[in-house]
């Protein structure tokens, strides 16, 4: 059971209940132990106490031939009876047993020493437990006994005294002892909290070295396998970007080369079937042009994402003219009406990165919302932040896949047109990159998709 606990447990649980419990097993034993040392000394003291006292009382013993005499002088009496606690008695006896002094009530239990013994009993008189000693004297050729006894009211008080003491002391020292473990586990752990912490810091764009310095040891080969994982993760993720930039800058030459000779191709008179085919030849032509120079796109902004991007002042608005500048000739080919709203939104970034963020979602507004859409791009200042949002009265976007549409090569399940599916997860990694929030909502006017990009105005930013 314990170990089914423990295996749901978190580590600092972990290492608590396998130091507390044996803590609270422990101190049991160690309180019997504790008050067995402070009880016996103390009573081991009383009873040294009860044998002076038969030796001083043995004093009084005067042998004179073959007669045995007993005489204590009040004051002596009065002093060896004199106790703050508890009652005290003697009794003296010749060696054929008769009474020479003292209380008779102890001659019970009939017990005969020999010279120089002693021995401790405890006995009920007068319905009072008594701590009583026996001492054996010698008395000419004879023994003389004498008993000396006590209540036990200086035991008893003993034994509370010890039992609160003891209790006390186990209390404060395993609370104690439970604070020093919980605050030392604390410690000991907070290390792997600040690792656990840089570890989930880490991102594709962002792989670093966790630091190794005042790390326990039991933790540096983990922490020295994880580095090497990380920097094979690098080269591969490297790899991967030098890849797609490289492939994506060599292609672009032929592809470019091949819609050219396919455009000359289609102004020259072909037969129908041929032109059909050549029709289809430049689609799909157009189609890997663009998806090249969107791979181009997306491997230029994840550089600038593994590094610290330069920062400019630039103002949304005039990215709004340089995109409609390139975009109004290609809404008048393709039956869109293309419309702007723009105020001066000032923000800190990069100006050719937030051009491309929203030449794709025109781009994108253009496939998806279809010929005789209306598409407006709006730029705008409302207080901290600084919007740029393009509203198109297209079919829209189901809300169940909103949160989908911006990952790569995504494309929505209802859709017909031809795409990439990299335009909008560039304009999520770009608005990311500027510290902005991007998000799709259902246009004002009830039909069709606004999608706005959100920015931190100039000065507000936290680059």
């Amino acid at each position: 059971m314990i170990q089914k606990i423990l295996q749901t447990v978190s580590l600092q649980r972990r290492l608590l209940l396998g130091l507390i419990v044996p803590l609270l097993l422990i101190m049991p034993a160690i309180a019997m132990i504790q008050y067995w040392l402070i009880v016996t000394p103390a009573k081991l003291e009383i009873d040294r106490q009860l044998g002076d006292d038969a030796i001083a009382v043995s004093g009084f013993i005067h042998v004179k031939g073959n007669h045995v005499e007993f005489s204590i002088n009040p004051q002596a009496k009065s002093l060896l009876l004199t106790d703050q606690s508890d009652r005290e008695f003697f009794l003296v006896t010749d060696p054929e047993g008769r009474l020479l002094g003292g209380d008779p009530s102890l001659l019970d239990p009939r017990v005969q020493l020999a010279a120089g013994d002693w021995k401790y009993v405890d006995h009920q008189v007068n319905g009072h437990w008594l701590r009583m000693l026996i001492y054996g004297v010698t008395c000419g050729p004879g023994v003389c006994q004498v008993r000396i006894g006590e209540t036990w009211v200086k035991r008893h008080r003993i034994k509370d005294e010890a039992l609160f003491a003891t209790v006390a002391f186990s209390l404060f020292f395993g609370v104690m002892t439970m604070v020093v473990m919980i605050l030392a586990v604390q410690s000991g752990l907070r290390k792997i909290s600040e690792l656990s912490e840089d570890m989930a810091r880490q991102s594709p764009e962002h792989l670093s070295a966790l630091d190794d310095k005042k790390v326990p040891s039991e933790l540096l080969p983990m922490i020295h396998s994880w580095n090497l994982l990380l920097e094979r993760l690098q080269v591969a993720h490297q790899t991967q970007k030098n890849f797609i930039a490289d492939v994506a800058h060599q292609i672009r030459t032929p592809l470019t080369s091949l819609q050219m000779e396919v455009e000359l191709l289609l102004l020259e008179p072909s037969p129908p079937a041929l032109r059909g085919k050549f029709e289809n030849l430049n689609r799909s032509a157009h189609r890997i042009t663009h998806l090249a120079a969107q791979l181009l796109s997306l491997a230029r902004v994840e550089s600038n994402m593994n590094s610290a991007m330069r920062c400019m002042p630039v103002d949304l608005k005039d990215v709004a003219i340089r995109a409609l500048e390139e975009w109004s000739p290609r809404a008048l080919s393709v039956g869109v009406d293309l419309g702007f709203d723009l105020q001066s939104a000032p923000i800190s970034g990069q100006q050719f990165l937030l051009i491309e963020a929203l030449a794709n979602v025109i781009h994108n507004a253009f496939l998806y919302a279809g010929t005789g859409c209306v598409v407006t791009v709006r730029s705008q200042h409302s207080g901290s932040e600084c919007v740029l949002s393009v509203e198109d009265n297209g079919p829209g976007i189901p809300f169940e896949e909103r949160a989908r549409v911006c990952q790569r090569f995504y494309r929505g399940e209802t859709v017909s047109s031809e795409g990439s599916g990299l335009g909008l997860a560039i304009v999520s990694d770009i608005v990311r990159l500027h510290q902005g929030v991007l998000r799709i909502e259902d246009a004002p006017s009830g039909r069709g998709v606004v999608f706005i990009l959100s920015f931190p105005c100039a000065g507000q930013e936290g680059h």
